[in-house]
């Protein structure tokens, strides 16, 4: 679907992209982003599997990028950079946590016993991924695919978008420059990633890395109501959203 300034804008229901490319054509959100963009522009809702931007804002001339991230509070919570099966069906380093998923699969354990059995497997993969692979994962994955995108995070509370380029922020910059590791609480299929320098200093900004099944393991099992299908994929979140945006320094902080 498309917006355009002639004023046919398609509100098709209430997903966040939807409301904030309103609020862009609209609202003058779209100008105080982008204060060289033409007064004839059009803003476009992408998203799904082809694209990485949620929303594309174009003129004649030029097209920004646009990733719309919808927090109730900045103060709870965390966001997802990347959500993919795709890291696990490119890299033969996870070829065995596949197995042991299409075994499970086959073989329709107890679900305590396949998610004991899943659990494991993650953990111990997580445990041998070197700190080269995951700065691979997160150069392809985080940094690449969102160096050109425009980041607005929406609280719905205050009704407050808080606009920024990723690649102005501190973690965009550790991911070309750093090492990162995982950082082990009590989580198995949970770690926080945090970035060493060269000098040994550690920096942290609230990254996470998981490798779960995207719909449990019920899903998986054929026991599920709601899903039919559950697959591996690693995730990489962001926590701690507000102490993050403070450390931005291009950040702009707009009300609606």
């Amino acid at each position: 679907m498309a917006w355009k300034t002639d004023g046919s804008v398609h509100e098709e229901g209430i997903a966040n992209e939807v409301n904030l490319g309103t609020r862009l054509l609209h609202g003058g959100l779209a100008a105080a982003l982008f204060p060289d963009l033409l007064s004839e522009f059009e803003v476009r809702h992408r998203g799904g599997t082809q694209y990485k931007q949620d929303i594309e804002v174009s003129d004649l001339h030029t097209t920004k990028m646009i990733s719309a991230k919808r927090k109730k509070s900045i103060y709870t919570g965390s966001f997802d950079y990347i959500n993919t099966s795709r890291v696990i069906n490119q890299n033969n380093f996870f070829a065995p946590l596949k197995n042991i998923v299409s075994s499970l699969k086959q073989s329709e354990p107890s679900v305590s016993k396949a998610r004991k059995t899943f659990t494991d497997a993650s953990h111990n993969m997580m445990k041998e991924m070197s700190g080269d692979m995951l700065k691979q994962i997160l150069q392809e994955h985080v940094a690449d695919k969102n160096k050109d995108m425009t980041m607005i995070v929406t609280d719905t509370t205050t009704k407050t978008d808080y606009a920024y380029n990723f690649k102005d922020t501190p973690l965009y910059n550790a991911i070309c420059r750093y090492t990162p590791v995982f950082k082990w609480g009590r989580g198995k299929t949970s770690a926080r990633i945090v970035f060493n320098d060269s000098q040994g200093n550690e920096y942290d900004f609230g990254l996470r890395g998981r490798l779960v099944l995207n719909n449990g393991v019920k899903a998986l099992l054929g026991k599920s109501n709601a899903n039919k299908s559950s697959q591996a994929v690693f995730k990489v979140q962001q926590d701690k959203v507000a102490e993050m945006l403070v450390k931005i320094p291009t950040l702009q902080t707009i009300n609606y």
